[in-house]
């Protein structure tokens, strides 16, 4: 979609941020290996968006109707010896919109061709379990086994660490699946703040096959919460989108980890992968960087939210679908919970109800060592579920049926009258209506309903609570929950990052005081993530770190000078404007309106060395109003009269444009990526928020530009382009590998600013 260009009439509206929808083609000839002669061939699809079917030389091979899941289609069938064969993809995406935010089309994750043995490892047949931890720690290895014959097959185990074994077993079976634990030499747990992985090479028969694993172990209950290698943990948690940003709907290993790296150093433990299983990369991602991540299967059933979704088709893949999420979790250690879906309207009827129980079970029977969870929206249960459940439990109401209240219109009444909707969880309505769904599951998911959570410890003692959607700037007080009910194990922001699509749902109207949900043609993005589409952090990354007790210092955030006394329509998914700046060009003299976040006790905010008095903060933000914009604001924190902390901004001198590299060797293979900063910024660094300037790129060298843009929240130019907008004085290039290595040279010339260059060293994998 990235390629296919916006409309301001284009049928995917605000949800699906103007995007073009299409038909696409993929093609490829290609010829079987000598050395795969009697092997079974697949093809593996980690993603293609959306409705797909596959031809091998014209001949229908399988395909798939909902684009966010893995799927795979056997074509030996189809081979004929070693003559080449014709390979064709057709994905359709037109009818619009699919879904309430952008996902992107065509084929979106990595496609893989695999030979397997008649005997051989099922597909996500690994599962590796940390059984116990002590006195002793063991796990257990399994493998499932493709064995139509029952032929006895040797299968074997090995856990590496690093390059040194530290547990084996060697069996033989004529089954189809073989069991056996393995006491751990020299254990090191897996953990958020400890990520260890291990390998685990499991062998069947002449095949291998590699897995990486944490040993890592789960309990969970309401008295203590949810415990980690037997230690109380708490989710400080992003819900996060499908998107990559810039680079729209693709999913490429780097991103994700770049994102990863760049949500934990923002104090981040925990993700939910709203609303679809997490891929692959992501998932490795968050094993690598230590983050705890909910697995969520769907934003609907068989009830449609958006026009063109794929509610209609739910009775016919669901097992599938849930088959294939949990068993591409179940191995990662960062995998703590699985959540069979996100505001779901479906279960306030009797077969719902019991849909919802089929759900929980059929993730229970592919992986029991991890809690389930729904999360629900409580201020919708309120009042768009009945008091009493309706229907036949054997008879599926229809696809189509249109909810009077949907995720979509409690949304937009939330924009508008947010302080009445808020308080709906309150009616004793929403438990009536909602404790038969939460008695399914392990985890009760709360979305919007935090002002249950005192309540509900009360009422039900044996329920575990999660915050499984929450507003960003309510963390303050959501955590003092966290932190004092020990049932109440997490916070889930909405959201860590800001993503494409549901246009405009927190960005703020200026000149009235009359505004949308979502906004019009050319919003591009949600504007709702604490971290924005090219990784900056914002107000809310600083007021969460300030409430989880990780700002080492006051965090000082301003709201546009030139921009303060204005008529504003206010969204409550970003209750201010603010940034982390300083630096206004044309502002002085202007009224400020300055945020200080801290952890401290009180706060001391000098302009040019002069106080403004201490403040008491805390962790919930003081806000000053000072009649001019200073050089240079200091803020100093204090505990007990003693000063503990000191942050300081400065306005900029004059900005030049520079590049700075992320990283400055990237591997020759096609998928490696280099993230180049582009900044408006004078020779210390800080960056000008009121001086945005048109930047052009050009990338020379055997690598390609992959996508060049900005935090924007709306912006007529595209991602795909070689020309963008700095916005508060940034943007963001990211550079694709190519495939043979060299030098790669990356030059971006400005209107008037000047320009620069980066060189980055493109090496043989």
């Amino acid at each position: 979609m990235i390629q296919t260009g916006r409309s301001a009439d284009a049928p995917s509206g605000p949800a699906q941020a103007y995007f073009l929808g299409g038909s696409y083609l993929y093609r490829k000839t290609w010829r079987r290996p000598p050395s795969w002669s009697g092997k079974r061939i697949f093809l593996y699809f980690e993603g293609v968006y959306r409705h797909c079917q596959v031809f091998v030389n014209g001949q229908p091979a399988g395909g798939n109707s909902w684009g966010l899941t893995d799927f795979e289609i056997q074509i030996d069938q189809f081979l004929r010896g070693d003559q080449e064969v014709t390979i064709e993809l057709h994905v359709q995406n037109e009818e619009l919109p699919s879904a309430r935010w952008y996902i992107g089309s065509g084929v979106l994750k990595p496609v893989w061709i695999v030979a397997r043995n008649t005997i051989s490892l099922r597909p996500g047949g690994v599962f590796f379990q940390t059984i116990a931890i002590e006195p002793s720690v063991r796990a257990m290895a399994t493998a499932e086994i493709d064995n139509p014959a029952g032929e006895v097959v040797d299968v074997s185990f090995s856990l590496l660490d690093g390059e040194h074994e530290v547990a084996s077993a060697e069996l033989r079976t004529e089954g189809l699946q073989v069991s056996t634990p393995l006491d751990v030499a020299r254990p090191v747990l897996w953990s958020d703040d400890n990520p260890h992985l291990y390998t685990l090479l499991v062998k069947v028969g002449d095949e291998s096959h590699s897995v990486l694993v944490g040993l890592r172990t789960l309990q969970w209950n309401a008295q203590s919460g949810l415990l980690v290698n037997g230690g109380r943990t708490l989710l400080r948690g992003a819900c996060i989108h499908h998107d990559s940003g810039i680079l729209g709907g693709v999913t490429l290993p780097d991103y994700e980890l770049w994102r990863v790296k760049i949500l934990k150093a923002n104090g981040y433990n925990a993700i939910r992968s709203s609303h679809n299983p997490a891929p692959e990369a992501l998932l490795h991602a968050c094993d690598v960087h230590g983050l705890y991540v909910v697995d969520e299967y769907h934003d609907y059933w068989y009830s449609r939210k958006s026009t063109h979704d794929d509610a209609p088709s739910f009775a016919d893949r669901w097992e599938v679908e849930i088959d294939a999420m949990v068993r591409k979790a179940r191995n990662h250690p960062s995998v703590i919970m699985y959540s069979i879906g996100n505001e779901l309207m479906e279960p306030k009827s009797v077969y719902g109800l019991e849909t919802a129980r089929r759900l929980v079970e059929r993730v229970r029977l592919s992986d029991s060592t991890r809690p389930v969870t729904a999360a629900i929206n409580l201020m919708l249960a309120a009042i768009g579920w009945p008091s009493k459940r309706t229907g036949d439990v054997n008879v599926q109401p229809p696809s189509g049926e249109a909810w009077n209240l949907d995720s979509t219109s409690i949304n937009a009444l939330f924009a508008f009258i947010h302080f009445i909707v808020k308080n709906l969880p309150r009616l004793p309505r929403a438990d009536l209506v909602t404790k038969d769904l939460f008695h399914l599951v392990d985890v009760s998911g709360y979305n919007y309903g935090e002002v249950r959570f005192p309540t509900d410890v009360r009422l039900h003692p044996d329920r575990i609570l999660l915050g499984t959607e929450t507003l960003p700037d309510d963390i303050s007080w959501n955590w003092s929950q966290v932190e004092s009910l020990p049932s109440l194990i997490g916070d889930f922001m909405w959201t860590g990052w800001d993503y494409l699509g549901e246009s405009g749902m927190a960005d703020w109207i200026y000149d009235t005081s009359k505004g949308s949900f979502q906004k019009p043609y050319p919003q591009i993005s949600a504007g709702c993530g604490a971290v924005d589409l090219i990784g900056v952090p914002g107000h809310t990354a600083y007021l969460a770190q300030a409430a989880w007790h990780l700002l080492s210092g006051p965090a000082i955030t301003v709201r546009p000078p030139h921009l303060v006394d204005k008529k504003t329509f206010r969204s409550p998914w970003r209750k201010t404007d603010a940034e982390h700046s300083w630096s206004w060009k044309g502002c002085a003299g202007k009224r400020a309106e300055i945020y200080v976040v801290s952890d401290d006790e009180e706060v001391e905010v000098l302009l040019n060395g002069t106080s403004l008095g201490k403040k008491q903060v805390g962790r919930y933000p003081s806000r000053l109003s000072p009649s001019t914009v200073a050089i240079e604001i200091v803020a100093i924190g204090y505990r007990q009269g003693r000063q503990t902390s000191q942050t300081a901004l400065r306005s900029a001198k004059e900005a030049r444009l520079k590049l700075v590299l992320e990283n400055k060797t990237i591997r020759a293979n096609g998928m490696d990526l280099a993230f180049i900063r582009v900044l408006l910024c004078d020779e210390d660094g800080t960056v000008e928020m009121l001086d945005d300037d048109l930047v052009t790129l050009s990338v020379t060298g055997p690598a390609r530009l992959e996508g060049f843009g900005s935090g924007a929240r709306k912006t007529y130019e595209r991602y795909d382009d070689d020309v963008h907008t700095t916005w508060h004085g940034q943007a963001l290039a990211i550079v694709r590998a190519g495939t043979e290595p060299g030098k790669v040279t990356v030059l971006a010339n400005s209107d008037r600013h000047g320009g620069g260059s980066v060189v980055l060293e493109q090496i043989r994998e």
